[in-house]
């Protein structure tokens, strides 16, 4: 499983979620500079209570709003990737039909199929 990891997972170790940053060796760089073994880090289970922080992210722009004076601009609330679609199918539906168990599995899926989207951490 560990030969599977890429640059840009999202996985976990013993103290938090973070994406791959880099892997030299028998190490992983985890985002804000975390340095630990290949060996430490594991799978995000879907479903398993870590991965409620991953969002969808679409690289296509969102079509801007025209505002008149004194409207508040509008704000695109992230929602967890569980509730997205890809093209109209359902996350849910795409990790059934696959049998997906771990959010790099569907974060492989995701950049062979549906390159214009990714799975990332809330900010």
């Amino acid at each position: 499983m560990k030969d599977n990891y890429k640059v840009g997972h999202i996985v976990q170790d013993s103290t938090f979620v973070s994406s791959i940053e880099k892997i030299e060796g028998e190490y992983v760089l985890l985002a804000k500079n975390y340095v630990t073994k290949l060996e430490n880090v594991v799978p995000v289970e879907i479903r398993g209570g870590l991965d409620t922080g991953i969002i969808l992210d679409n690289i296509i722009p969102v079509r801007a709003s025209v505002l008149a004076a004194g409207q508040k601009t509008p704000i695109r609330k992230q929602k967890p990737y569980i509730e997205c679609d890809i093209e109209g199918e359902s996350i849910s539906s795409i990790i059934e039909t696959n049998g997906f168990k771990f959010i790099h599995e569907l974060q492989d899926w995701i950049a062979q199929n549906a390159p214009d989207y990714s799975l990332r951490l809330r900010n």
